[in-house]
Formats: C-alpha cells, structure tokens, sequence
C-alpha cells in the first residue's frame, strides 16, 4: 500500500491511571483484514514514528532502568520464553521441562535462529549468557548471581539450569534472562561501557541502525532473518518532540497517550482508534512504622484502609481515568480483558 501513515497500536503498558493511546493521523486509514495472506501484505507498514527522549543505549547492560528503556531493549534482545495473554509461551526455547519440583529447568534451543550478524544463536550462547548475568547482572536482572548454581551445555541442544532454591518465579525470571551472543560479549569486562554497535547485535525482531543520545532518536529497522513470526512495521523511529498532543494532531507521531481531559477531543472520530490499557501501576500508601510505633498494631492499619474512600481518589487525583486498587499484591486488570473505550 502505499499510504503515507498506516494506523498502528502498541500497547506499552505503564501505569495504574488508564492511559489511553490514540493511534493514527488524519491521513491514517486502518486496514481491516480477514486474516488471510493477502491482507496480511497489505497490512505491512513502512515506519510508525513514536515519542522519542533518551532512554539509554538499548543493550541489556546500558539501557536505562524505566520501562521505555527496557521496551526498546527487547526489540533487540529476546529471552528464552515469552508471554501471551494466557501465560509463558516458548520463544527461543521450543520447549522447556521442570525437574526436580523446580530444582533444575532443562531448556531445548530453537534451531535456525540467527544472531543480527548472522551467526548462528546456540546453546553455548545461553550457558553464556546466564553465567555472564551472574558476573554482571543486567540493568532489570529478574534473578540473583546466587540463585544459579550451575548451568550446563546437555543433550541436543539442550541447557540444564540448577537454581539454589526452589522458587516459584524462577522460570519466568530464567524465561525472561535476554541472551547475548558469547562471541561478541566474551571478553568484554565492562559491560556498561560497552557501547560499540555489535552491542546491540541480538536475536530479536528489530535492529538498531541509528541511535543519537543528544537528541533522544533511536531508529529500528526489522530484521529479515527474525526466526520468529514476520514484522508487521519495517521501521520503529523514535523522535524527540515538545508537546506530544500537537505533535501526534499534526502527524508527526502516530501513537500519544492522553490524559481523560484530553479524551474528548479524540472520541467518536473514526479517523482515531482510542485504547484502554491496563492498569499494572499505582499510587501506594506506605505506613512510617519505624517512626511511629502505634502504626505497627495491625488492626489500626485496618481500619485506616476500611476508612479510605479509593473511588473518591481516583475521581479527584486521577480525574476518574483509573481503577480502585486491589488489596493484595496483584491489581485488578491482572484478572480483566483489555476492551477498547470505542
């Protein structure tokens, strides 16, 4: 096709507040498909441009720690498992086994997977890159250098991870670990100095081509040996902006978020496609027990939390654009589908 900008959504999922992504410009059109391999085609998309800002040289060493960081790291860089809506998936591992009650993880290696340079991604990459974490953990490390006690190359393409401790996350923060190629990170001994451009030579579906610090641009382009599921968008560029509302009005972004009070100006117009994410984020209240004492009596917390009005919060600090939070650990959305507000 060739129209100038193409509707498209990510979904980065950031905040409790319910932020709301409108997608498109006014010379955006959104193809609707049918699934078959023709629309599929002419559902490709040249580049999406999104709200640039420097967020760190996106290797799993040098990015910065919040989540726009992370996100542009991983279009690089991929983990042995991913995750869909209804859990872990295999992604570079095709399968996995539990052994032991979660004393050891026996991960079987994808074959035909390439590296950005076109060497091949193998076991010995995956040992390597768990002992290296180990060394050197990476800027959001899901696990402790302690918590491996060994890792070993076995069988056809196959790594066994012994873990000291049985603990329930340990899959998914192993599934999660990204993997680097041994042969570039090999004698490398200062990882977050290392900022040469086979640094961020990964597996994943994007390379980075273009990266300016000063003025926050990153530009990624698909990788056409990506052994995974093909790229609907040939490029990702991220540029930098001052007001990202006006930018996103006159075209020059595709994707904004945008607060509830902004939200009418982009409803019922079917240029827009407006989209809800879940709320994985939130404001907390934290209790001084070491200060006051009288906090530490369990039932005064209580009754601090049955006196609490969360509805009255989220309509007077969040304008209404969020949802009450749970008492326990995980927020509601945890449990929810995701449906558009249009």
């Amino acid at each position: 096709m060739n129209k100038k900008h193409f509707l498209f959504t990510l979904l980065l999922v950031m905040c409790l507040s319910l932020l709301l992504f409108g997608c498109g410009t006014d010379q955006a059109q959104n193809s609707q498909t049918d699934g078959n391999d023709e629309n599929k085609e002419q559902n490709q998309v040249d580049v999406i441009r999104l709200e640039g800002g420097d967020w760190g040289y996106p290797s799993p060493y040098a990015h910065y720690s919040r989540g726009p960081g992370s996100f542009k790291m991983a279009l690089i860089f991929d983990g042995l498992l991913e995750r869909d809506e209804n859990g872990l998936i295999p992604w570079l591992a095709e399968k996995y086994e539990i052994i032991d009650n979660g004393k050891q993880y026996l991960f079987t290696i994808r074959d035909g997977v390439k590296w950005h340079d076109g060497k091949p991604f193998t076991a010995e990459d995956v040992q390597f890159s768990f002992e290296y974490a180990k060394k050197y953990p990476t800027v959001r490390s899901d696990f402790a250098g302690d918590d491996i006690e060994k890792v070993e190359v076995v069988g056809n393409n196959q790594v066994l991870v012994t873990v000291a401790e049985r603990n329930a996350a340990m899959l998914y923060n192993l599934g999660n670990a990204r993997m680097i190629p041994k042969h570039i990170w090999e004698n490398v001994d200062n990882p977050k100095e290392f900022t040469a451009p086979e640094a961020v030579i990964g597996t994943g579906p994007y390379r980075l081509t273009d990266y300016n610090k000063e003025h926050g641009t990153y530009h990624f382009e698909a990788f056409g040996d990506f052994w995974g599921p093909r790229q609907r968008v040939k490029a990702i560029e991220f540029i930098p902006v001052s007001e990202p509302i006006l930018a996103f009005e006159k075209g020059e972004i595709d994707q904004t978020g945008i607060s509830s009070d902004v939200l009418p100006r982009f409803q019922n117009r079917p240029e827009y496609k407006i989209v809800q994410s879940p709320g994985f984020w939130g404001y907390r209240l934290l209790f001084n027990m070491g200060d006051n004492p009288v906090l530490r009596q369990k039932e005064l917390r209580q009754a601090i939390a049955y006196a609490i009005d969360a509805r009255e919060l989220v309509d007077k600090v969040e304008r209404g654009a969020a949802v009450p939070g749970s008492a326990g650990v995980l927020p509601p959305d945890h449990v929810k589908p995701i449906k558009p507000l249009i």
